[in-house]
């Protein structure tokens, strides 16, 4: 089995109404999706996802990773080597690259379990659990009133844990924190989303004040780049300290852990490496005793692998779920990622588990490019 195609899609699909954002991302007006998907000559075909600009991964897929693919055993570990060796090697350790390269290596993982007849979990040692717990994310910036009706929308679907963006200062934190915590009540778990905009003072005064609310976790509290900052502001606090989607690859989670700047591990599958760096970095949780949450936003094939290796993590303990309109999602998936009960059923098909809707998989390109 040799792979013949190495293609790069974007698709898109427009929302009824525009959705956001948080303290760095404006609302959005449209769902996106960059796929890799790799097609061998026997007809297996393996789909990946990049959080990447669109065609910044495609230059990159074409130029730096294609002709380690083509022509390549997907089933052997040599392609991927060499892309990290000599693709990457020359290019840094964090950024867009690891961005393109998240998708191909995602896309071989899907192959090699299809291939083998074998679900992602069992190639990575065996899921322990068939369902992942998972919260909502997010309840967005904004009002009081806007935050109230979007927490009391996850808690009628069913969501037992659900993620406050916070970063509007502090007063207004608190305010929106607090409501949402009188609406859902205390059985109801509570986390808060700083995106890396405050400084170590502020984080700390923010979550010693929201602690008083049952805060469970302080995602991102400062710059991703402020390793130092994440450990105080962890020393600080009572509730765990939660980062970062915006770290790439082992070696970033490994200074982040050791440094004492993180009880959960949060690498995002689509960024940080593909499956390969982010079940590394969920080992190295595993190894230092903090618990493995992949960050997970706006993803189908982001998605579906990061059930996985949370179902198959030591430490595993929830998954981040994008509850907010995606029909994306709805129409190449349909129902087959979508939680019950607040946990979200492992894909149980070969790779990814996911069955994809090709004709609306054309539909809803936007562009498509390919090298063979």
């Amino acid at each position: 089995m040799r792979i013949r195609k190495v293609e790069t899609r974007l698709l898109e699909a427009p929302l009824a109404e525009p959705m956001g954002g948080s303290a760095r991302r404006p609302p959005i007006r449209s769902r996106r999706l960059l796929v890799v998907r790799l097609e061998t000559d026997e007809g297996v075909t393996g789909y990946g996802e990049s959080y990447g600009t669109p065609r910044s991964v495609k230059a990159m897929v074409e130029e730096l990773y294609a002709p380690f693919l083509l022509g390549a055993d997907p089933l052997s570990g040599d392609p991927l080597a060499r892309m990290q060796r000599e693709g990457v090697g020359y290019h840094g350790p964090k950024g867009m690259v690891y961005e393109a390269l998240s998708a191909v290596d995602t896309a071989l993982w899907d192959l090699k379990g299809k291939a083998l007849n074998a679900a992602l979990a069992s190639l990575l040692g065996g899921a322990i659990t068939d369902t992942v717990d998972c919260y909502a994310a997010s309840v967005y910036l904004g009002s009081v009133e806007e935050a109230e009706s979007q927490a009391a929308r996850f808690a009628e679907t069913g969501f037992r844990a659900m993620k406050v963006k916070v970063g509007q200062g502090l007063e207004r934190d608190r305010a929106v924190f607090r409501a949402v915590r009188r609406l859902v009540g205390e059985g109801t778990t509570l986390m808060a989303d700083v995106n890396g905009v405050y400084d170590v003072k502020t984080s700390i005064r923010l979550g010693r004040s929201l602690e008083e609310d049952g805060l469970y976790w302080l995602e991102e509290p400062v710059p991703v780049e402020d390793v130092e900052g994440y450990a105080q502001v962890a020393r600080a606090l009572s509730c765990y300290v939660a980062g970062s989607e915006g770290e790439y690859t082992r070696h970033g989670f490994r200074e982040l852990i050791e440094r004492g700047g993180v009880d959960v591990v949060q690498p995002d599958v689509t960024r940080c490496g593909g499956v390969t760096e982010t079940w590394a970095a969920a080992t190295l949780a595993s190894a230092y005793h903090r618990r493995f949450s992949p960050h997970c936003w706006s993803s189908v094939f982001g998605l579906a692998a990061s059930t996985h290796l949370t179902a198959a993590a030591p430490t595993g303990l929830t998954v981040e779920y994008d509850a907010h309109p995606n029909p994306l999602k709805d129409a190449l998936v349909g129902a087959q990622l979508t939680p019950v009960g607040g946990r979200l059923p492992v894909p149980a098909g070969p790779g990814l588990g996911v069955q994809v809707d090709e004709e609306a998989f054309e539909r809803l390109t936007v562009w498509a490019s390919e090298v063979s």
